[in-house]
């Protein structure tokens, strides 16, 4: 994999969508977030995911700019979700039924496009129905090069156990929450040890690390024998949404950089931390942290 991040070719993989704030409409979609802040580390970053022939779909393609050149035109509608910000700036959300993301189709661009990827990030969202879940699982048997990040991202009932043990078959790094790894514990009667956690799943399936973010507690992130333990930083919160995704595009580039697991974890919290002060899901990030990977590689 490549040390030089100008060279990385990086994307999230599946839904993109608004999220609508207050009535105030938000591009965003786990995705989208994960590609916009590979871009501002230093990657060729890109979205593959679908969008509406619609005024919602044009507008997303234009503040994308150069990450839409992999995104696909619908005739279902462009993706909504209504999100709900709570006095701790935590999120909660309500989707479509239906839209253009769960429509996926793959092309040659496409397939092209992953073979040539060094870094990828997806979720379960966009797996919700079969049409854009074959079209993923395409996609990643192809990205054989690329290091792959599973980000469950367990919205509402858009998940399965068979989904995830689908998934996981194609995942090198597996990010969850702790509320996730609760759920996935039942689902797969783990340890709830995360240590013990991803053990376990390491016998079943060939994974090669875990990232567990734990609030306020901080995160843990496992890679192969090694193990990095962050505490949170002390910040203002303004909304939380899109942090998580931010966590996984700058541990993810890291990690390709060969910027070593406890440094890839500290840019990743701190990537992290500084979008949870801010509203929105893509907002430019610092100069430092955009510079991190050049001056630490």
């Amino acid at each position: 994999m490549s040390c030089n991040q100008d060279s990385i070719i990086a994307a999230g993989l599946g839904e993109l969508l608004f999220d609508v704030v207050s009535e105030q409409y938000h591009l965003g979609g786990a995705p989208g977030n994960f590609a916009w802040h590979c871009s501002e580390l230093g990657a060729k970053a890109c979205v593959v995911g679908a969008v509406g022939k619609d005024k919602l779909g044009d507008e997303a393609c234009n503040l994308l700019g150069s990450l839409a050149s992999a995104v696909t035109r619908s005739d279902h509608p462009t993706g909504t979700v209504n999100a709900k910000i709570a006095k701790d700036g935590s999120a909660s959300y309500t989707f479509d039924d239906e839209c253009a993301f769960d429509h996926l189709q793959l092309n040659d661009d496409l397939l092209a496009l992953a073979k040539r990827c060094d870094l990828l990030c997806f979720g379960t969202l966009a797996q919700r129905l079969p049409e854009s879940r074959q079209a993923i699982h395409t996609f990643l048997g192809k990205a054989s090069k690329a290091l792959k990040i599973f980000d469950v991202n367990m919205r509402g009932n858009f998940f399965s156990k068979e989904v995830i043990e689908q998934s996981l078959m194609f995942t090198d790094l597996l990010k969850v929450s702790l509320e996730e790894l609760k759920i996935m514990v039942d689902l797969f009667n783990l340890s709830c040890d995360p240590e013990d956690f991803f053990k376990d799943l390491r016998k079943r399936f060939p994974i090669q690390g875990l990232a567990v973010t734990l609030g306020e507690q901080g995160s843990l992130v496992f890679w192969h024998e090694e193990r990095s333990s962050m505490p949170a930083l002390s910040v203002t919160v303004r909304d939380t949404i899109g942090a998580g995704d931010s966590f996984d595009a700058a541990l993810g580039m890291g990690l390709v950089s060969k910027l070593g697991l406890s440094r890839s974890h500290f840019l990743a919290t701190h990537v992290s931390s500084y979008v949870c002060t801010v509203s929105g899901a893509m907002p430019r990030l610092p100069y430092d942290l955009k510079q991190y990977l050049r001056h630490n590689s």
